[in-house]
């Protein structure tokens, strides 16, 4: 038995260890999973059987040991294994994953997946369902062609949409809802487990919050709704009567887009939290030898294309071009307020970033970043889903803006509530976010509603949000997960 002394174990524990190729061993009355190389082995009196992550194979040494053992009681397997192995609480580790995924958000993990892989949200649809009990929400009802091949045969395998049909004769065709596909996965999963070796293989793999300063997003809201800053902040009296200018982040040379943002959110803020230098540089096409050895000489975190892709999980060639080339415009962007005073404009500013450009000796550029931290290093912090501003690239081109407007303040303003991270945001400050606001009045009110509603309702298929609910007093309570 491996134990290590004066280690608390629990879930986040049991992770590090997992990920640092150590073996795990969890029991139960009726059940015992290993954990080993990415992989998870499940014991229990009628069978043994084994599943893997996308990461994983069952080369371990779980794998040796069953070898040869066919006939052997489970339990005599699960005693060569234990000396070699951690051992950690069953049911505690299945109460915190349990705990941690219905905190992030089942439907929002769900849509998330949807997005990028069908199949695959299909199955950890039905995984999620069956362990933590909670029903999916939200559109289900779309169809999708389901391929079964050896159907009703333990060699049973399935496949949705695909691009064409196995080469086997023994094929089953059925047209399916995406609820009944998620019924029919259900089927599948062991009674006794209810899914949870599947959901902690998931967990391991999917990707944490991010930690982002509240400031950061504080003077991002700020600037989308000036209006709302003027009453905390002392304004000469001589703009009071003139009209403001601009109401965003702006710039003299540039026009803000949601690339911008997933720059910010998706890729910096994200790195000032993963890398312990604070100098990035953005670089043009692939990094060369000596790019890559200035870069060591100087201690600083190369950004390229793919860098970009792996924080993001973009796979559009061109939007990763377009997020890589609204790093190279961040230097340009203020957060600022600008008012018209008889034609002469005034500023309230700070710089989102530091920025100096760096030429070498075959007249490649490199810009150089620095992240202010009294912006960026607020011990404040939102946590926030690494996808939420990525996502909102798959909504159309004028949906993307006011989306994000939506996501700047709910991040903004929040709380926990009965353990979840809940906003509230009243209809006019929604439909300020969308540029509604000149016609939330008797006339276009109802429109401006169900126009605020189906951009809650994009946010949750993005996977952006959990749920959203319109109450009885105008105001909307949306649940954020995390």
């Amino acid at each position: 038995m491996r134990r290590t002394r004066g280690k608390i174990l629990n879930l986040k524990s049991l992770l590090e260890d997992f990920r640092s190729g150590d073996n795990i061993l969890l029991e139960s009355k009726n059940v015992v999973v290993a954990l080993s190389h990415g992989a998870a082995w499940i014991f229990t009196e009628n069978e043994r059987y084994v599943i893997t992550g996308p990461g994983g194979d069952d080369s371990g040494i779980l794998s040796l040991l069953s070898k040869g053992s066919a006939n052997d009681d489970y339990s005599v397997i699960v005693e060569m294994i234990r000396p070699l192995s951690k051992l950690y609480p069953y049911e505690k580790i299945e109460g915190e994953l349990k705990a941690d995924i219905l905190k992030r958000g089942i439907n929002k993990i769900f849509n998330q997946v949807r997005l990028n892989d069908l199949e695959n949200s299909i199955v950890i649809g039905a995984i999620f369902e069956a362990f933590t009990g909670e029903t999916l929400k939200g559109e289900l009802g779309n169809t999708v062609k389901m391929v079964l091949t050896s159907p009703g045969t333990p060699y049973e395998k399935v496949f949705y949409n695909p691009p064409k049909e196995p080469l086997t004769k023994n094929l089953e065709v059925r047209t399916v809802t995406i609820r009944e596909a998620i019924e029919h996965e259900k089927k599948s999963i062991d009674s006794l487990t209810r899914g949870f070796p599947e959901a902690l293989l998931f967990w391991n793999e999917w990707p944490k919050p991010v930690r982002v300063s509240q400031n950061l997003f504080e003077k991002i809201d700020d600037n989308n709704r000036p209006e709302a800053r003027l009453l905390g902040i002392p304004v000469s009296k001589k703009f009071a009567p003139y009209e403001i200018a601009e109401t965003s982040l702006n710039s003299d040379v540039i026009k803000l887009s949601t690339f911008h943002k997933t720059a910010v959110f998706a890729v910096l803020a994200r790195l000032y939290r993963m890398i312990p230098s604070n100098n990035f540089w953005v670089i043009k096409g692939k990094a060369t030898k000596e790019i890559t050895s200035l870069a060591e000489e100087n201690n600083a975190y190369i950004i390229d294309t793919e860098t970009i892709r792996q924080l993001t999980n973009i796979k559009n060639e061109d939007q990763l071009k377009a997020i890589k080339a609204a790093l190279w415009d961040l230097p340009f962007i203020d957060l600022w307020i600008r008012f018209n005073e008889g034609g002469l404009l005034e500023k309230f500013k700070s710089q989102i970033v530091f920025r100096q450009e760096l030429y070498l000796k075959d007249h490649s550029r490199i810009l150089a970043i620095t992240l202010p931290k009294s912006l960026w290093g607020d011990d404040r912090f939102v946590l926030i889903e690494p996808w939420a501003y990525p996502s909102l690239h798959a909504l159309p081109g004028n949906k993307q803006k006011p989306a994000s407007r939506l996501i700047d303040f709910l991040m903004t303003k929040n709380s926990r509530e009965n353990g979840k991270r809940t906003s509230y945001i009243s209809l006019k400050v929604a439909a300020d976010c969308i540029g509604y606001g000149s016609r939330l009045n008797a006339r276009h009110k109802n429109d401006t509603i169900n126009t605020i509603n189906e951009y809650m309702n994009d946010l949750c298929a993005v996977g952006a949000i959990e749920a959203w609910e319109l109450q009885e007093n105008g105001a909307y309570k949306v649940i954020i997960g995390v």
